[in-house]
């Protein structure tokens, strides 16, 4: 997130997780960072802006540790 820092914990296989942040926020993307068997995947995804409103954004992570992101 642009103006702090989340973190998911240990997600298992087929597992979900969620949390919830300030509405206070700069204007950004939402960049990722997954340690999966040892290999780090990072990217960025979506978009984010400040006081924006009942904002959901889905990452899914595939068997073959491809990311995609839905809004």
């Amino acid at each position: 997130m642009p103006k702090s820092n989340l973190n998911f914990g240990s997600i298992e296989l087929e597992q979900a997780n969620t949390i919830y942040y300030s509405l206070s926020q700069n204007d950004g993307s939402y960049n990722y960072s997954f340690n999966i068997d040892g290999k780090l995947i990072t990217g960025a995804c979506g978009y984010l802006t400040n006081n924006e409103l009942n904002k959901r954004l889905v990452i899914i992570v595939s068997k073959r540790n491809l990311v995609g992101c839905n809004q």
